[in-house]
């Protein structure tokens, strides 16, 4: 019977260190990162390999919700592309964790999680509103 020490290994090591925001599987991506930049979220990853790639997905999930979705999906631009795309999604969500995470779609049709992170937002909204307050 085959043990999965490597894989325990693997997974103990990567707790021990907190690694939370890169975890390639496959090889296809170089670095997936999430980055706040004050009421806006870059994510930025860096290709690899893109043969026989058919696209990117990236999926959201803020707090509380089970479920990833979809916010945005890209065509490959050719191997050691850089992706970059800024979430303003989030503007009129409270304080929260929000999860993302990258999908690469090859032509066999196998999807493959490629990286996940974790932001905290403010509580700030920007409404017209809550501006003209501001002025009262």
């Amino acid at each position: 019977m085959k043990t999965n020490r490597p894989i325990l290994l693997l997974v103990l090591t990567a707790l021990f260190m907190g690694v939370t925001g890169f975890s390639p599987t496959q090889g296809n991506v170089d670095y997936f990162k999430v980055r706040s930049m004050g009421d806006r979220i870059l994510l930025e990853w860096k290709s690899l390999d893109e043969e026989g790639l058919i696209g990117y997905s990236l999926e959201r999930r803020k707090e509380n919700e089970t479920g990833f979705d979809a916010i945005r999906n890209f065509e490959p631009l050719g191997s050691g592309s850089l992706y970059q795309f800024i979430d303003l999604g989030l503007y009129k969500t409270a304080a929260g964790n929000v999860d993302y995470r990258l999908k690469v779609v090859t032509r066999s049709g196998t999807t493959y999680l490629e990286g996940s992170g974790n932001y905290t937002t403010t509580s700030v909204r920007k409404t017209w509103g809550s501006i003209k307050a501001m002025f009262k």
